[in-house]
């Protein structure tokens, strides 16, 4: 009978598992000042690299989406936090501000719930039928 609840779990886990660093940022991380280095395509589209150096003095680059970079305002620091224990983990602060859900593959979690839900929804049907 629990059997039915796999996919739903499966979903879940792969959901936890995609905004780990997410969570891990949240916890532990470190802010710092990035500067843009480029975009990949335009101006306005497409990703954009950050440079950021970690505690050691370190450099280390992330792309990031345009929207989660402050407004170009001549200035061209970003706000980036990263894991001291694991420097490449990076990402925006304006990224790390966002729900869970918002986050990248932070939908993995909507669907796992709901397909939790759902599923439990049936058998309780099924079972009242």
């Amino acid at each position: 009978m629990l059997l039915v609840f796999v996919p739903a779990a499966a979903m879940l886990a792969l959901g936890f598992f995609a905004v780990r660093d997410v969570l891990v940022l949240r916890r532990r991380g470190v802010r710092t000042d990035g500067r843009r280095i480029g975009t990949r395509t335009g101006p306005d589209t497409g990703p954009a690299d950050v440079a950021y150096e970690d505690g050691k003095g370190r450099r280390h680059h992330i792309r990031v989406r345009v929207a989660d970079l402050p407004p170009e305002d001549g200035k061209p620091l970003v706000p980036v936090v990263h894991d001291p224990a694991r420097p490449e983990r990076a990402m925006t602060q304006a990224a790390l501000r966002k729900p869970l859900w918002r986050a990248d593959d932070g939908h993995l979690l909507v669907v796992g719930a709901g397909t939790a839900v759902l599923t439990a929804a049936v058998i309780v049907c099924a079972h009242v039928l």
